[in-house]
């Protein structure tokens, strides 16, 4: 009998956020914010430095966007630096989304989400610094090779006030395809309005 009590209650909370989450679709399909990365590996030089130096800890920022296809998909953009350790890219991704939890009123809700996709931008100067064990300056964060590489973010977001914005946690596995292959890590941590 508790079994079959928490399934059905299982059961209501998912059709409840299954049918909030389409109201809240209603009207605002484009959402712009701002992401921040507090954590890098490898580490790189490029972005705000907050630890008072150039060889310090630097914060990597990208601008995004998304187009919400339907209750479960998005397209999404991004422009900045991906992680400190790369140079400016852009890239695009295809999001699916599920939400958890939402609360009656829709003050919050809860999604899960993940949205590969490619990116294409500079190598970095921490590039050349990590396979040639010399950092070439910081002239070579517009210049150098170009990367071409594969991003595997997965993500917890919280969607606020009838999905009028959105704040959100993310960790993103970014496979660099060229100059050479090689595995960054990045965690990020952003909001974006909707509209």
């Amino acid at each position: 009998m508790t079994g079959t009590r928490c399934l059905a209650l299982a059961a209501l909370v998912g059709s409840t956020a299954a049918r909030a989450q389409t109201d809240d679709l209603e009207g605002k399909r484009w959402g712009l914010g701002v992401q921040l990365s507090p954590y890098d590996s490898p580490a790189g030089h490029l972005g705000a430095p907050l630890a008072g130096s150039a060889d310090g800890f630097h914060l990597a920022l990208a601008l995004i966007g998304c187009y919400q296809l339907g209750n479960w998909s998005a397209m999404d953009v991004g422009l900045g630096l991906p992680t400190s350790a790369m140079g400016p890219a852009a890239w695009a991704t295809f999001e699916v989304f599920g939400r958890l939890i939402a609360d009656q009123q829709r003050i919050v809700a809860v999604e899960l989400y993940t949205d590969p996709g490619l990116q294409l931008g500079f190598a970095g100067p921490d590039y050349y610094a990590r396979r040639d064990n010399d950092f070439p300056g910081y002239g070579y964060a517009f210049g150098g090779d170009l990367t071409l590489a594969i991003r595997l973010p997965v993500g917890l977001r919280l969607c606020w006030i009838r999905n009028r914005f959105d704040t959100f946690v993310e960790g993103t596995s970014i496979l660099a395809l060229t100059p050479s292959v090689e595995t960054l890590f990045d965690l990020a941590v952003g909001g974006r309005v909707h509209f």
